[in-house]
């Protein structure tokens, strides 16, 4: 068992480090060849569409890698996915409406991204499901080398953030074509006109929305809770700020995708044990947060020594000073990759509607901390609000997650 899952775990973390670090040159790439100002802005349309459509994706992907019994077709979760990306395009030309029309072909470009995102996400979980992550892998690697060529030369030339989204879009529309394909070499095929026949919401699209809304719900607040941060600093400090917590903040980012790794390697074996034998489940669990926490530690401590030093390396002296915000930001980390598994593992016991409650308690608790700090400290009380709500995400999740274990072990 063990020997499957570090097969599929090294191939996930190699591929997902990868992304993360094409992510991450993106980041430096905008700040280089742009400005702080346009990677604030970046920023920005990012922290907007990202928790809209991490509420329009309503996490399909864990239901179909943990669809242990088979009870929805791929075709059902497909159209399903399809359906609510449309709803997510819509509601965020609305907000934009709203917010700053100035931002509308920006919002546009980022939800047409956000779309192609959420297809591949589903291929990666088809990918997840049957255990083949080294295809998984080749995707992100396609699509780390493709995004920092095609996207630095659009920004090289053209100095323009609306290009370079464009550029982003037409890799993902690639990356999209290649998990088909490598899809089809597996003997799996998607019949797209079972997809897109009509009538589009049928009895067994209605039911995956069902279950999955509270997990939609968890993932937006989730995505909320690492943005609210950028639109106070938004709000009450500028685009420069921005574009330096920004830069800081893919810390967090990197580590994340991290966890999203072993996160997606793990899943599909944990709804296999929950199945199967809870006390080999529990114990899986408990390791993964141990692990967290042991390599959060030491994250905390290389970032307040050698801090100052790696952003100046990585981006310029502008950086320096913020060695503090690095460590916030590792310890938000560790305290949402242990909600990240714990949270897994709700989803495994289709613990579900709990998790969106937490999240509104964890939601409103950052950003009320982060109205009072950020005027006053500026950038490292965002690095505190986002603690704060992923110290209550993390501690809410172990709590619930014990009792309905004790709950289940009791019956």
């Amino acid at each position: 068992m063990f020997e499957k899952v570090s097969t599929n775990f090294l191939w996930s973390l190699f591929g997902r480090v990868l992304y993360a670090i094409s992510q991450w040159c993106l980041v430096v790439i905008i700040l280089k060849l742009g400005s702080i100002k346009i990677l604030g802005l970046f920023g920005i349309v990012m922290g907007i569409s990202s928790p809209i459509f991490a509420f329009a994706n309503l996490n399909i992907r864990s239901l179909l890698a943990t669809d242990f019994k088979k009870n929805n077709s791929l075709e059902d979760y497909y159209k399903t996915r399809l359906l609510t990306s449309i709803f997510g395009i819509l509601l965020l030309i609305i907000l934009t409406i709203f917010y700053d029309t100035s931002l509308m072909e920006l919002m546009f470009v980022a939800a047409i991204v956000k779309l192609f995102d959420a297809i591949s996400d589903l291929n990666q979980g088809v990918f997840q499901k049957v255990e083949r992550l080294d295809k998984s892998a080749y995707s992100l690697i396609i699509a780390t080398v493709l995004s920092v060529s095609i996207s630095s030369l659009s920004l090289y030339y053209f100095k323009s953030l609306l290009l370079f989204l464009l550029s982003l879009a037409l890799v993902k529309l690639i990356v999209i074509v290649v998990e088909f394909f490598m899809m089809s070499e597996l003997g799996i095929n998607i019949s797209f006109k079972e997809v897109l026949r009509q009538p589009f919401l049928e009895c067994r699209q209605k039911k995956i929305i069902l279950s999955s809304v509270p997990l939609g719900i968890t993932a937006c607040l989730v995505s909320l809770n690492s943005n609210i941060p950028r639109y106070l600093i938004d709000k009450f400090l500028g685009a420069s700020h921005l574009g330096v917590y920004v830069g800081i903040g893919y810390f967090l980012v990197g580590a994340a995708v991290i966890t999203v790794a072993v996160k997606q390697a793990v899943i599909s074996r944990l709804a296999e044990l929950w199945h199967t034998n809870t006390d080999k489940f529990v114990s899986f669990v408990l390791t993964l947060c141990f692990l967290s926490v042991f390599v959060g530690f030491v994250a905390i401590v290389l970032s307040i020594t050698f801090g100052d030093m790696v952003l100046k390396v990585i981006y310029d002296d502008s950086f320096v000073g913020n060695s503090n915000l690095v460590a916030l930001m590792f310890s938000a980390a560790t305290l949402m990759a242990v909600y990240s598994f714990v949270n897994a593992s709700l989803t495994v016991m289709r613990v579900l509607k709990p998790q969106a409650f937490i999240s509104m308690i964890s939601i409103f608790l950052s950003f009320s901390v982060g109205v009072i700090l950020i005027p006053k400290f500026g950038i490292i009380g965002a690095g505190v609000s986002v603690n704060i709500g992923s110290f209550v995400f993390s501690l809410s999740s172990v709590v619930i997650f014990y009792k309905n274990l004790q709950r289940t072990v009791t019956s």
